[in-house]
């Protein structure tokens, strides 16, 4: 989780404060207006590291998904082989989000020859903007683009609908052999890790399946690309927002800070946080079955062994 609110955070930085694309979609060209320009980095530089980060975080949120299911639907400790095998197919799933996008650096076209297809092509945008000197056209053909994001999407869509999709059915297939409170603890950690996984995902996967329509179907329209791009920059603000909500123990813990401010002290209020044996004997109350059987000693069930 660590990672992924990591590089969710450096990906919200980079395309809203360094980057801040202007892109002229269904064509991938167009030119930065962020802090990075006032730095001389290359535009073309710019351009793959923004699609790097994308990939990263699509594959963090995969890796987070995995280690849940693998903690929550494997009896046994992982074996080194076991282990070593799971490092191994992340570290290639890292490797593909900083490669899926170099088959559409194989093919860059010259400069003016793009700026004259360009205009002829892109007749209602002002001419002057493919003049601006940071302007880039990474290739001619947007069905080298569109199949290096639909590569991706193919591999990440899958594992984000097995590994929930696994999880609840392991719970509820072994619903009989764990206690009411271990089954209730962990379908709830399960609806709760799905919140948070999958709302921000629509805000990745929506502007990127309206890219690979305007690369296919060569679609113009400025207004829903500039809205794509602030889908993408506002992908970890809402995967913050969405992580405080599901999860009570961030969000005690956020209130609880603020709470030291004195100008926060005047629009929450919040309770003296507990401590955590004492939430998890309450949670343990209100999950046990209310009917007993009289004249039986049921045994006692120690919540941190489960």
């Amino acid at each position: 989780m660590l990672i992924l609110d990591f590089t969710s955070t450096i990906l919200d930085l980079y395309l809203s404060l360094f980057v801040c694309p202007f892109i002229f979609l269904p064509y991938p060209a167009g030119y930065p207006l962020g802090l990075f320009r006032f730095l001389n980095i290359p535009t073309s530089v710019q351009v793959y590291l923004g699609m790097s980060f994308i990939g990263v975080v699509a594959i963090s949120l995969i890796n987070l998904l995995e280690s849940r299911y693998n903690k929550l639907c494997t009896i046994t400790e992982d074996s080194k082989k076991r282990k070593y095998r799971r490092y191994f197919i992340a570290i290639i799933q890292y490797i593909f989000s900083f490669t899926f996008f170099a088959p559409v650096y194989f093919n860059i076209p010259d400069e003016n020859y793009a700026i004259q297809v360009l205009t002829s092509e892109l007749y209602c945008v002002d001419p002057e903007k493919f003049h601006n000197p940071y302007f880039f056209c990474l290739t001619l053909q947007p069905e080298i683009a569109m199949f290096s994001i639909l590569s991706a999407i193919i591999l990440v869509v899958p594992q984000m609908i097995f590994y929930p999709i696994g999880s609840f059915r392991y719970l509820n297939k072994n619903r009989n052999s764990t206690s009411r409170t271990t089954y209730i603890f962990r379908m709830k950690f399960i609806l709760a890790l799905c919140f948070q996984v999958f709302i921000p995902v629509i805000f990745l996967v929506v502007p990127s399946t309206f890219v690979v329509f305007s690369l296919y179907t060569k679609y113009f329209n400025q207004g829903i690309t500039n809205l794509s791009m602030i889908f993408f920059a506002t992908h970890g603000g809402i995967s913050s927002i969405v992580t405080l909500i599901v999860h009570k123990p961030y969000r005690d813990f956020t209130l609880q800070t603020l709470y030291q401010f004195k100008i926060f002290r005047f629009i929450i209020k919040i309770p003296k946080v507990r401590d955590h044996r004492e939430t998890a004997l309450e949670f343990y109350k209100e999950a046990r079955p209310k009917s007993t059987v009289v004249g039986r000693n049921l045994p006692q069930r120690n919540l941190y062994v489960q």
